[in-house]
């Protein structure tokens, strides 16, 4: 017969006093209800697409694009007002010659500069201009204009250092007109720099013993940036002209 004991044992653990399970009972105030749960239909909603950033690369393609656009018209700009210039120029010119020449055409310009050249008996243009290479024949008779021809510095000196004639050439390269430098000293006026037993030491040694032709190189600096040069100091035989001949020295 089971005691008291294990019978109130057997009631706290939900067992039959008997040794026998006993279901749980549910208690009085818990109701069990059943919710239905409608059913709806599911809805895809598709994501809006992101946009994509640029690459660095098509950024750098698409600027480098709008400014090649910008430069094509830039330079097309720059042509129109290159022209528009060039124009304006042409209607200077020929307002100019309208008024020296007026009643006259281009054809009748080119046709008076041809009598022009005709009754001087030359044409200024073909006529022969000294080179580099022949100017030893021309020295004894050589005049201004002819030497104002030459692609090269040629400066006439006396016999005592002054300018005789002092070319086109040469003032270009010095940045004095012939008219500054006529009748002075080209060793202590106009070329100080040349003051020296190189230049003007030849030029006096050459006239003392009748025999002046030396060419060597040397750098004119007096008045004007550096620049090298080949000189060439020589007397002419015949009129006993002196020179000096100036040439832009060859670089390789």
């Amino acid at each position: 017969m089971t005691s008291t004991l294990e019978k109130l044992k057997a009631i706290v653990e939900n067992r039959d006093p008997e040794g026998l399970d006993v279901a749980p009972q549910s208690k009085p105030h818990e109701t069990s209800t059943h919710h239905e749960e409608t059913s709806t239909p599911l809805q895809i909603v598709e994501p809006e697409p992101e946009s994509t950033p640029l690459r660095s690369e098509e950024v750098d393609k698409s600027e480098s694009s709008n400014s090649e656009r910008d430069g094509i018209e830039s330079h097309a700009e720059l042509e129109e007002r290159s022209f528009r210039e060039q124009l304006e120029s042409l209607y200077q010119d020929l307002a100019h010659l309208n008024e020296q020449f007026p009643g006259h055409d281009l054809n009748s310009l080119i046709d008076y500069t041809k009598s022009l050249e005709e009754k001087l008996g030359c044409d200024p243009r073909t006529e022969h201009v000294l080179s580099y290479d022949n100017y030893r024949t021309a020295l004894a008779q050589l005049t201004a204009d002819q030497a104002d021809r030459a692609a090269f510095g040629i400066i006439e000196l006396s016999d005592q250092g002054r300018i005789l004639i002092y070319n086109r050439w040469q003032s270009q390269l010095s940045g004095m007109s012939a008219e500054k430098t006529i009748g002075r000293h080209f060793f202590l006026e106009i070329a100080p720099c040349t003051n020296n037993r190189l230049v003007f030491g030849r030029f006096k040694q050459g006239l003392s013993s009748g025999e002046l032709d030396v060419k060597f190189a040397y750098c004119f600096s007096y008045r004007m940036n550096p620049t090298n040069v080949e000189l060439h100091l020589i007397r002419d035989p015949d009129s006993q002209r002196n020179y000096l001949i100036v040439q832009r020295a060859t670089t390789v």
